[in-house]
């Protein structure tokens, strides 16, 4: 609410005096006493009209008694009318600017203590986003600010993934209006920030980050290895007087330092905190700004946001992050880290001895998290841990024009297969949404079967090993063939070369077809590196739901390299005596495919069923699954 002020001191208060002022002075008493007539003759009691009360007035000296308390009153309770009427005012003179402000005001805002981003009701609050790229490259050559809408419908489209922070990459160049840029400067800046407040609007954190730089005259089309002394200052001056008055909005300083040609030593770490001369990437010279000059540069403009700092070697190292932290006298500071398949940093050793340990100590945000190879092999085991250590994570990129790294094939929201499915399935798993189903198949996201002298991408497992077409063949599971298990028949529709299975990852899965009665739900399927146990969640036409235990057998049927028993309630269903390699060649390695069965609630309908969310990791144990079905037992 907006502070009250005394609406008679205002145009509206004089207004509104005057009203208060000609009512009273059109009271029947004054009236009466000021005509300019004769009195009229008196009246006697059988002529006297009644009153519209019911009874006759007799005297009119008590009339004028009455009048002229109600007046008083009505002049002793001007302030509380005042009040009222003050509220009724203030709200219908509220610009559309007021209104926008309000708006933008909607995420409470944000400060750092201890390990954890808290908002302004000491709430921790941890961001699970995406990256909105196109603020940064479109404005160049133009003909627009960003590339792809940046509207409302977009941001309820990401809003309806469950999302609720947006990074928004700039360029240095277009916000100072620079060096030739097509579109820079004012309009720039004006653009940005509606697109901010928008965010804002829909309930989402907005992350400003400085991602596209160059020094001096040059033009900046690409990342730098650091910022420069030469505008990244003047940029982030501007910046915080621009967005310090909101809370709400983060600082991203600068995206992906990779310092004396992509070091990880003590001198990259002090180049990072206290700048140098850089040449990385064979730029001419120029002199780098260090992070303490622009965490300076945010607070000298009066900004209070908290401030995002990515480490070395494209952000993904945070080695030395604590060692080497800038001073900020807010202690408003996060580690910033990005996650990508060709990361250095990309096992759970890694995490444990860096990620976590900063996490320990002060909020973590990964500002990027994504695959470059058309899969979720990273995203998945890296998102795991971060649930795990109440980590925030932003996925790249919401876009359509990223190939396999866009999480959309369009602005409405309709994500890519795997990637931006599994992401999609992953926050609102993750915030307790309900989501739609798909079918098993929309899933595949694996290759299991490969023939036998072909040199095809093949990773069942970690080691690149597949399932032999051949010899299942010899097993009797060929294309098309028909598997009786437990009531329920399968055609086994597995093509040589083809993802025909899905890594288990909390994926939502339709029943199909669904049938009314059903007494089990049998499922066709293997683990690697080890029997995978997970729980699967189960959900009825009448909205109910229930947990049950699913286990399933390594592949290979060995412990330590020692054979092993199925684990109980697996039934093998095919038995090959070698594998297959992605180079073409085979081993003598007797694989397996098994059947199990759960058991549901007959008088309900089951309608979809949730996969496991298993860790991640590498050589931890995964869950693979080529069919499903209900059936009655």
């Amino acid at each position: 609410m907006l502070p009250t002020e005394n609406v008679m001191a205002g145009p509206q208060g004089e207004a509104l005096a005057s009203y208060i002022q000609a009512k009273q002075a059109a009271s029947p008493i004054r009236t009466f006493r000021n005509m300019n007539h004769t009195q009229p003759p008196p009246r006697t009691a059988a002529t006297q009209p009644e009153s519209a009360l019911g009874f006759q007035p007799r005297n009119r000296d008590a009339w004028r008694v009455l009048g002229r308390l109600i007046t008083l009153t009505l002049i002793l309770l001007l302030p509380q009318i005042n009040q009222g009427l003050n509220g009724f005012f203030q709200r219908i003179s509220t610009s559309a600017s007021e209104r926008d402000r309000r708006a933008s005001q909607i995420p409470a805002p944000l400060h750092v203590a201890g390990n954890q981003l808290l908002n302004s009701v000491n709430r921790p609050v941890l961001l699970r986003g995406a990256n909105r790229s196109g603020t940064e490259y479109a404005c160049i050559n133009g003909p627009r600010v960003s590339d792809g809408p940046s509207d409302v419908q977009s941001l309820q489209a990401m809003r309806a993934w469950g999302l609720n922070a947006v990074r928004v990459p700039l360029n240095e160049d277009c916000w100072l209006g620079i060096n030739g840029v097509a579109i820079g400067g004012a309009v720039y800046r004006i653009e940005v920030k509606r697109f901010v407040l928008r965010i804002l609007a829909a309930k989402m954190y907005p992350i400003i980050d400085l991602h596209i730089s160059a020094p001096g005259g040059r033009k900046a089309v690409s990342q730098q290895s650091m910022p420069d002394e030469d505008h990244a200052l003047a940029f982030w001056r501007s910046v915080g007087r621009t967005f310090g008055h909101n809370d709400a909005v983060i600082f991203d300083l600068f995206n992906e330092p990779f310092p004396l040609h992509n070091a990880g030593s003590i001198a990259a770490w002090q180049c990072w905190r206290n700048g140098c001369v850089e040449t990385a990437e064979g730029s001419l010279p120029y002199r780098a700004a260090g992070m303490q000059s622009l965490v300076n540069a945010v607070r000298s403009s009066g900004a209070t946001n908290v401030l995002m700092l990515g480490g070395v070697q494209f952000s993904n190292s945070l080695s030395n992050w604590l060692s080497f932290l800038p001073k900020d006298p807010l202690s408003n500071l996060v580690a910033s880290q990005h996650f990508y398949n060709y990361s250095g940093c990309d096992d759970l050793a890694c995490w444990n001895t860096t990620t976590a340990r900063v996490a320990a100590r002060l909020p973590v945000i990964a500002g990027e998290v994504g695959d470059t190879d058309c899969t979720i092999s990273n995203t998945a085991r890296i998102l795991q841990f971060f649930e795990q250590h109440r980590i925030s994570y932003l996925a790249w990129n919401w876009g359509t024009n990223f190939g396999c790294q866009s999480l959309i094939q369009g602005y409405d929201g309709t994500p890519t297969q795997p990637y931006g499915q599994w992401f999609h399935d992953w926050v609102l798993h993750a915030i307790g949404a309900n989501i739609r189903a798909r079918p098993l198949s929309t899933y595949f996201n694996n290759v299991g079967v490969v023939a036998d002298g072909r040199q095809v991408t093949c990773g069942f497992d970690d080691q690149s090993y597949c399932y032999s077409n051949n010899a299942l063949d010899s097993s009797g599971l060929s294309f098309g063939a028909s598997i009786l298990f437990n009531h329920s028949r399968f055609s086994w529709h597995t093509q040589a070369g083809m993802k025909d299975n899905v890594v288990a990852a909390g994926q939502t899965v339709t029943i199909s077809p669904i049938l009314p009665g059903a007494t089990v739900l049998n499922i066709i399927g293997a683990a690697t590196h080890g029997p995978a146990r997970g729980t699967l969640l189960l959900r009825y036409s009448d909205g109910t739901t229930k947990s049950a235990p699913v286990d399933f057998s390594d592949w290979t049927l060995l412990r330590d390299n020692a054979p092993v028993e199925p684990e109980p309630g697996n039934t093998i269903l095919a038995k090959t005596t070698f594998r297959d390699k992605s180079d073409g060649t085979t081993q003598r390695f007797a694989t397996y495919i098994y059947g199990i069965s759960i058991p549901i609630d007959k008088t309900r309908t089951l309608v979809s069923v949730r996969l496991p969310i298993l860790p991640q990791a590498i050589n931890s144990p995964q869950l693979h699954i080529f069919a499903l079905q209900t059936a009655r037992a």
